[in-house]
């Protein structure tokens, strides 16, 4: 209902500070439940003066003795006793009169699925037209996109569709794609836009969404984007090259037999010339490298390891290291990820599996006890089609320190 013709002010037994909580906390809850579902609400009204006590008593037409805390009041017997005492004002009528317009709620949500909808098209037309950008759009779930409606940041998923069009990079920093897509560098920092554009890379690379620091920063890399180029690191043992004096820290620390860690901006500053060609063997888990470190220590073969999803600075040290002749080998964990990370890995390098296939797989099950179940989107095996389908055969997890003493061995014999 409207506001009666000439009603500009509340009768007086409708108005006065007496009645305004009570006005109030009707307006919320009217809100609150709707406009089918108002009338049955039921309110715990406070009486903290008795200003307050004698207008309610009035309204309701009931006495309500000095001193109550508060009185309960229903909704709907309460638009009744108003329409009775003047049908011009009734209880949505005083309440809007007050404080507004009730909202629709029907309205409401209809406009708001309706700008969901139309911003879900909008990012489709300008996200890469690959099959996994439908399902980073269907992933964002309503909760989400509800919270960007009503932030008024809808257009948040247009401008990460955007910056998803931009990837892969070739080792562009995080600040200057920001700034290339959104004019702003800080833009894909710790922001709503950057969590919407990582669950769109998670999806392209089949991962789950990143929840660390370090897993952000992985899936930034995985695309060409460098977040840190002092973050980006990659962990070498016995590595020996010339060229700088990045490579003599290299020669000193295989001279010791120490594990040295090396940044992507070392790289980039300190170049490595070629060293001696040969085998460059590449682990998944630091386990792996501590252990030769410790039990091989100068005897042990150049090792290289990932600590999971290869960085920037462990792609660009391997890209120096085959284009000095190296041979990559590989290995990693027998899971899903552990194959995910080999073909990316050794698709790169042009290298070769080491003990990385399905025989490998067997044997090490055989000889383990029994791990936890594969879990998670299963995997392929380029470079050994039948190695993913005895996984998922065996569907038994096999890690890397479970098959340590074959690997140790590998790593002694090939350094003698």
């Amino acid at each position: 209902m409207t506001s009666p013709s000439g009603g500009d002010a509340l009768p007086p037994r409708l108005g006065g500070d007496g009645l305004a909580d009570l006005w109030d906390r009707c307006w919320r809850a009217m809100a609150r439940a709707g406009p089918n579902d108002w009338m049955s609400v039921t309110l715990r009204v406070p009486l903290e003066r008795d200003d307050t006590r004698r207008a309610i008593s009035g309204i309701l037409g009931r006495p309500i003795r000095p001193g109550t805390a508060a009185t309960t009041v229903r909704l709907g017997e309460l638009d009744q006793l108003l329409l009775r005492a003047d049908d011009a004002w009734d209880l949505r009528t005083v309440v809007e009169h007050r404080h507004g317009p009730l909202p629709d709620r029907a309205a409401d949500a209809q406009e708001q699925a309706d700008a969901i909808a139309a911003a879900r098209a909008h990012a489709r037309s300008l996200a890469p037209d690959e099959p996994w950008v439908e399902t980073w759009l269907t992933d964002l779930d309503r909760g989400m996109l509800t919270r960007l409606h009503t932030r008024g940041e809808l257009e948040l998923l247009s401008t990460a569709a955007r910056v998803l069009a931009e990837l892969p990079a070739d080792g562009i920093p995080l600040p200057a794609l920001a700034s290339h897509v959104t004019g702003d560098t800080k833009a894909l920092g710790s922001t709503t836009l950057a969590g919407l554009v990582l669950r769109g890379i998670a999806r392209r690379l089949g991962e789950p969404a990143p929840r660390s620091t370090a897993e952000r920063r992985a899936l930034w890399e995985a695309t060409g984007v460098v977040p840190d180029d002092l973050a980006s690191q990659v962990l070498v043992l016995n590595l020996a090259p010339t060229g700088s004096a990045l490579a003599g820290w290299l020669t000193e620390a295989t001279a010791a037999g120490l594990p040295f860690r090396i940044t992507l901006q070392q790289l980039a500053r300190q170049p490595l010339a070629h060293g001696e060609p040969g085998p460059v063997f590449v682990c998944e888990n630091p386990a792996v490298l501590r252990a030769a470190a410790e039990q091989l220590g100068t005897d042990s073969a150049p090792l290289v390891c990932t600590e999971g999803r290869p960085s920037m600075a462990c792609f660009r040290l391997l890209d120096g290291l085959v284009a000095a002749g190296a041979d990559v080998r590989y290995h990693g964990d027998f899971d899903w990820p552990g194959l995910r990370i080999g073909a990316s890995l050794l698709a790169a390098t042009g290298g070769q599996p080491w003990r990385f296939g399905a025989a490998d797989y067997l044997r090490a099950v055989e000889q383990v006890d029994p791990r936890s179940p594969l879990a998670g989107p299963a995997a392929t095996s380029p470079w050994d089609p039948d190695l993913a389908r005895t996984m998922a055969d065996v569907g038994r997890t096999v890690y890397e320190e479970d098959v340590l003493d074959v690997l140790l061995g590998d790593l002694a014999g090939s350094a003698r």
